[in-house]
């Protein structure tokens, strides 16, 4: 059986760049792997694949993207190529 204790896998893989709650950052964001914005980002964003925006995140941004998990705020365009995943969390305002 499950136990309760027992921690959920790992879903994203390796976060390889993590902007921090509290922290903010404006310019042009480029990756490979696994970022995660915790944090107030504005300006763009383009990455091959997965950029996680973590529920306490505030993102005014243009995104271009492998894959994204939305659990926050974000406003701009969004282009992923592979999906995007919108959680009940999330507020997306843009295309």
């Amino acid at each position: 059986m499950f136990s309760k204790r027992a921690k959920p896998p790992q879903e994203f893989g390796d976060i390889r760049a993590f902007l921090g709650e509290g922290t903010s950052f404006s310019g042009t964001l480029q990756f490979e792997g696994t970022v995660r914005l915790d944090g107030q980002f504005e300006g763009d964003v383009a990455g091959s694949d997965l950029l996680i925006i973590g529920e306490t995140a505030a993102v005014r941004a243009d995104i271009q993207v492998g894959s994204l998990v939305v659990g926050g705020r974000v406003e701009g365009n969004i282009v992923a190529r592979k999906r995007v995943e919108i959680l009940p969390t999330a507020q997306v305002s843009g295309t």
